[in-house]
């Protein structure tokens, strides 16, 4: 299950929760893209905290690919990951293999401090391609 909040221009927030299934990518990937290719300086918050996992993980984990198929060919900038710790890898992980965004994992106590590091991005160049992991321990 997901709830997305779209309160900001720049920072969606997305918070997964339970069961992870197609009907969840079919409402989230046209929200990343649209964010991807609308905002200057897009950033993803994506909380999962309360996160059991998926059901029927398939091909159609290649929809949340942001990329390649975004106008801008920027995606975004920065994704902070919010989780308990048993997520952290995985999370990191997957994330990683859809994006060549920035990412750092942050626990769920640690929220603000993601907040902080997601306002404090430079505007990039949207050429940049690279994967940068960075876990917080």
């Amino acid at each position: 299950m997901i709830a997305i909040d779209e309160k900001s221009s720049e920072v969606l927030e997305v918070n997964l929760s339970e069961i992870f299934s197609r009907g969840d990518i079919d409402q989230l990937a046209p929200t990343l893209k649209k964010y991807a290719r609308n905002s200057v300086k897009p950033r993803l918050l994506l909380t999962a905290t309360d996160f059991q996992g998926w059901y029927g993980a398939g091909p159609w984990w290649s929809d949340l690919k942001l990329d390649d198929e975004c106008d801008c060919n920027v995606g975004f900038q920065r994704i902070a990951l919010i989780g308990d710790r048993i997520w952290k890898v995985w999370l990191t992980t997957l994330i990683s293999s859809f994006t060549s965004s920035e990412i750092k994992f942050f626990t769920p106590e640690n929220i603000a401090e993601a907040r902080k590091w997601l306002n404090s991005i430079i505007i990039l160049s949207n050429r940049t391609k690279k994967i940068n992991v960075i876990l917080i321990r």
